[in-house]
């Protein structure tokens, strides 16, 4: 059986939930539904697609996955869960993002001089929709340094290993089985305990991690 691509107009109770979620999360509302929009827009649309009947039937026949497995498979697709797994994707990173404002708090620096950071590969920073944001991985939140140690050699492998923002927040959230103290670290965990920042190079070099 077929999934129906089909779709249906937001009604305006959506739009007013969707209003009111994000007013309730104290933030720039404006901004933060401009760069909703911009993510969504640059994503494909749904179109329905299945596998061959041969290719359907041995997989079926080996005991993967049932006729009702795909047909499930299907609606599940065609409602969009593809496209909610990659907003959920989108979207954490991006609300782990700062303003200039708010980074400058932090390094006690005014909103141009983050810039010039940033522009000179000593701080991490992502154009959304039109706005540069600050990622808040790489702040250690500890005085007298504020940012991880080695920050701007790891800018500069992510750019040369063409990493994008979110691949690179993912990678600084995620214990790593190279980065082995007590247990798997984080490459943040890694470098505020003191740990070799070219251990954190050979990964990202290796690109094996993407």
């Amino acid at each position: 059986m077929k999934a129906k691509n089909r779709t249906e107009p937001i009604d305006r109770i959506r739009f007013e939930r969707l209003k009111r979620a994000v007013d309730a999360l104290h933030i720039d509302s404006k901004y933060f539904l401009d760069a909703l929009i911009e993510e969504i827009e640059s994503w494909q649309p749904y179109q329905a697609a299945e596998l061959p009947e041969d290719e359907k039937r041995f997989v079926i026949e080996s005991g993967g996955w049932t006729q009702e497995d795909f047909d499930d498979a299907a609606r599940d697709l065609a409602r969009g869960a593809l496209h909610v797994r990659m907003m959920t994707s989108w979207l954490a990173p991006f609300l782990e993002t700062m303003s200039l404002n708010d980074a400058g708090g932090l390094l006690d620096l005014a909103e141009g001089a983050v810039t010039q950071e940033v522009d000179a590969g000593r701080l991490y920073g992502v154009t959304i929709c039109g706005t540069l944001r600050i990622p808040v991985w790489q702040f250690t939140y500890r005085r007298p340094q504020p940012l991880l140690p080695g920050l701007p050699e790891i800018i500069s492998a992510v750019t040369a290993a063409q990493w994008d923002w979110i691949t690179v927040a993912s990678f600084f959230s995620v214990p790593q089985e190279t980065l082995h103290a007590t247990g798997p670290q984080t490459p943040a965990q890694w470098l505020l305990q003191g740990g070799e920042v070219e251990n954190l190079l050979s990964i990202i070099d290796g690109s094996g991690w993407t």
